[in-house]
């Protein structure tokens, strides 16, 4: 198969490309890479903005995997639809399932809705929060600084980005029974639970970290200001109320549980 990733320099995009290219020939697109050719992997510059060039990247392709660029997708999904596009994974977020409103949620959905009304076959993937998103916690691990939580207490179950590029690979090569997957971690773990396996793994001491949930809820996460940062701070909030129960969905797509976040953390502390 022949197959274009978007975002292929991205958290979940270089995992796929790694995934893919032992035994496909990849079309591996970025706003910044450097065009070239690497065995079974040829680099594109492409931005999803530019109206210019998807109708060529995606005319000799057998599938795509769309990490969507807001407000930009439209010009890939109308390129797409114009070659005819037999299969599309398209990165979306669990954000679409709530039930309060927020920009997060309302861009995802609509980006949904676009690909659905295009006819386009897709398989719309879900995760919930990366535990990537905790590599930000390093620099203060490492130099033994206080790790600033906002409700230290909210309980997810956070999903390794190496499950959603397996998942997404599997859905880009293989029949799927759904056309839309809700991937989760193995369990739900506090912020506390995260910090404390990723510290002992990083340094071997124990962790620290100070609450700012207050000043978070008065000023914003300091590290994620904007709509991205609101969202968060809702769900961490409504997280450490109810915890976020796991889903099996990983499991479903490839037959193995889903990594466990010590595991995920050995590698991120290397």
């Amino acid at each position: 198969m022949k197959i274009l990733i978007t975002g292929a320099t991205g958290r979940v995009g270089s995992h796929l490309v790694r995934q893919l290219a032992e035994h496909h020939h990849i079309a591996a697109t970025g706003r910044t890479v450097h065009p070239r050719t690497q065995g079974r992997v040829t680099w594109h510059r492409a931005d999803l903005a530019d109206p210019q060039l998807w109708t060529a990247l995606l005319d000799d392709v057998d599938a795509a995997f769309l990490f969507p660029a807001f407000g930009h997708t439209h010009h890939f999904i109308d390129a797409a639809t114009e070659v005819g596009l037999q299969k599309l994974v398209l990165l979306s977020s669990a954000a679409v399932n709530d039930t309060q409103n927020s920009l997060i949620k309302t861009v995802h959905a609509e980006v949904e809705a676009q690909v659905e009304a295009s006819g386009i076959p897709t398989v719309r993937v879900r995760p919930t929060v990366f535990m990537a998103n905790d590599l930000a916690w390093l620099p203060a691990i490492r130099s033994g600084a206080p790790v600033p939580l906002a409700y230290p207490d909210a309980s997810m179950p956070a999903v390794a980005e190496q499950d959603i590029a397996a998942v997404a690979a599997t859905c880009l090569t293989q029949h799927v029974d759904r056309d839309t997957y809700e991937l989760t971690g193995p369990q739900s773990l506090t912020q506390l639970e995260r910090l404390a396996v990723l510290t002992k793994h990083t340094t071997g001491a124990p962790a620290f970290w100070t609450d700012i949930t207050d000043n978070a809820e008065r000023d914003g996460l300091p590290d994620m200001p904007g709509p991205p940062g609101e969202y968060l701070l809702r769900n961490l909030a409504r997280s450490s109320h109810t915890p976020v129960p796991p889903t099996e969905d990983v499991h479903e797509v490839l037959g193995r549980a889903a990594i466990d976040y010590r595991v995920w953390a050995t590698g991120a502390a290397a």
